[in-house]
């Protein structure tokens, strides 16, 4: 499987993303906007009732109706995720076309086609219930090395043995290991789903896993240079705007009444909501322009020879 040239994609990712600020926007603007409102007229009424629900909870903790009105207000908000992935695959479809030359229509808006988004979406959720279903399995296994672990602990320690001199690292190395097992998985099965279903025009699981191999390290090095610098400005920025919230919780960390607390953060997050907003539309060509365009352009470089059509019979 030929490499991926990681210097030259993230060149191409970050001059798209800034040359093509506005052809990028013309993709984002029209799903960010309806997922603004989607926010305002759905997320914002269910944030002001969650946030109530939680100063009763602190004032009365053991309120049973408070945990059952918990409960319906994250059922809410799981659906309101998926809207979010259903528009994150708008833009993404969008971007991917836009880079592989397979983008028709207008250029000021992107409409999605609706076949291409759909074999994407899909193939998201199916990833999404095989990672759920792999997280089980290594639950169940992690709590049968649990039990050995215990039952070895237990008899050691009938014999004097005292289990802590093992250290830390008993612990933490296998859990470590897990993680970064996931992550390996989790890259190489997700990195190139968008492209390769976008080009090869059905849905291929393992495509990804077969164009990722041999690939996986020079995935790594351009997701944190194309992805760690934005976060960074994010956080930043953000940051920035949240000082006024914290020094006022700075002055009031004597305060015991963790209900008054709990109003002044939201108060304060409240303020800034709009600045969020401004700030996230501004940045948001830039923000999916290297999150996508590295994939897309990468996709490209390993299959410069097959155009779409041939990709499909492929």
């Amino acid at each position: 499987m030929d490499k991926i040239p990681v210097g030259r994609t993230i060149g191409q990712a970050y001059r798209f993303s800034f040359n093509g600020y506005f052809t990028v926007l013309g993709i984002v603007w029209l799903p960010l906007l309806l997922l603004l409102a989607a926010g305002y007229f759905l997320m914002l009424p269910m944030m002001q009732e969650f946030a109530g629900i939680a100063r009763t909870m602190m004032q009365h903790p053991g309120d049973p109706a408070a945990a059952l009105a918990i409960q319906g207000t994250l059922s809410r908000i799981y659906g309101f995720d998926f809207l979010v992935l259903l528009f994150a695959v708008w833009v993404q479809v969008g971007i991917t076309k836009e880079i592989l030359g397979l983008r028709t229509g207008p250029r000021f808006v992107y409409l999605p086609s609706g076949a291409d988004e759909g074999r994407v979406l899909l193939s998201y959720i199916v990833l999404i219930i095989l990672a759920y279903l792999a997280i089980f399995v290594v639950m169940i296994v992690a709590v049968i090395i649990g039990a050995v672990c215990y039952a070895i602990f237990a008899g050691g320690m009938a014999k004097g043995f005292d289990p802590r001199t093992l250290g830390a690292g008993f612990i933490v190395a296998p859990l470590l290991l897990i993680d970064l097992g996931f992550l390996y998985v989790f890259v190489r099965l997700l990195y190139f789903v968008g492209p390769a279903t976008v080009a090869e025009r059905h849905m291929i699981l393992n495509r990804s896993w077969q164009l990722t191999r041999g690939n996986f390290w020079r995935i790594f090095v351009i997701l944190l240079a194309t992805l760690l610098p934005i976060y960074l400005a994010e956080i930043v920025l953000m940051g920035a705007a949240a000082i006024p919230t914290i020094h006022q919780l700075m002055a009031m960390r004597g305060n015991a009444d963790p209900a008054a607390i709990f109003a002044a953060l939201w108060a304060g997050t409240a303020r800034l909501l709009p600045y969020y907003t401004a700030v996230g539309f501004l940045v948001a060509p830039f923000f999916y322009g290297l999150f996508i365009a590295p994939a897309a352009f990468a996709y490209r470089a390993l299959l410069p020879a097959k155009p779409p059509e041939e990709a499909k019979t492929a």
